[in-house]
């Protein structure tokens, strides 16, 4: 069996069915996700948080992988205002 990854995420449907001497069946089933998305997730500052304007402000957050692990560093920070603010981590924006 080869295994290939791919860059797209799918579902795949796995099916088990028992029978009996009968032939009557029974079955279970249970769907996985192929190719997983990671998370991100934003620690800080709390969403509705206010600031003043020019207030500096620190922004913190993770992101994860189940293929990759830890994808902190590959976390790119944008505001519907302006743009990119910010990669990573952390920083003070």
């Amino acid at each position: 069996m080869t295994t290939e990854w791919s860059s797209w995420e799918y579902e795949h449907i796995i099916t088990a069915t028992a029978t009996d001497s009968g032939g009557l069946t029974g079955t279970a089933q249970i769907t996985l996700t192929v190719n997983g998305a990671p998370t991100a997730t934003i620690s800080a500052p709390a969403s509705g948080a206010t600031f003043n304007e020019g207030e500096a402000i620190s922004f913190s957050g993770s992101g994860s992988d189940l293929e990759d692990g830890d994808v902190t560093a590959s976390l790119a920070w944008v505001s519907d205002l302006d743009g990119v603010i910010g990669t990573g981590g952390s920083f003070l924006g």
